[in-house]
């Protein structure tokens, strides 16, 4: 296997703010700051003539281009005009989000998190914060593919 293995660690999730909100200068370099300087592409060793990344990244670029997909239905939403697809950037159109939407049901399937959420009486359900999980070492991982 050519592919370095990333440690892990157990993490306790925080939610933070800047990733889920209206895109901005802010939120959008939260997002950027997550891939590698690289994009996160590299030339994949043993897959002659081959540009690769990390599936994770990919994942992550979906999530974002939905969140960006959210803000831009929700402005309309709020807007007397009616949205044309067509208006919409390439990226964020409905056969894009739909492959990310279907993307990431793929991964979280596979991947599947077992970690055991305790229901908030407050909230009437599970938030998804303030329990442990074991996690790819995220530093560890942007590293190796930086270097590459």
């Amino acid at each position: 296997m050519w592919f370095r293995p990333v440690p892990t660690s157990n993490r306790v999730f925080i939610y933070n703010k800047t990733f889920p909100s209206i895109p901005s200068t802010e939120s959008d370099g939260a997002w950027s700051a997550l891939i590698p300087d690289n994009g996160g592409f590299f030339e994949h060793p043993s897959i002659p003539a081959s540009r690769a990344t990390l599936a994770v990244l990919h994942q992550l670029h979906c999530l974002d281009v939905i969140r960006h997909g959210y803000w831009a239905a929700h402005e309309a939403a709020m807007s007397p005009n009616k949205l044309d697809e067509d208006d919409l950037p390439a990226h964020i159109r409905p056969n894009h989000i739909r492959h990310c939407i279907d993307l990431i049901r793929h991964t979280l399937m596979c991947h599947g998190d077992t970690s055991i959420e305790t229901v908030n009486k407050e909230l009437g359900g599970v938030s998804g914060f303030g329990t442990v999980h074991q996690c790819t070492d995220w530093n560890a991982l942007r590293e190796w593919v930086s270097q590459q």
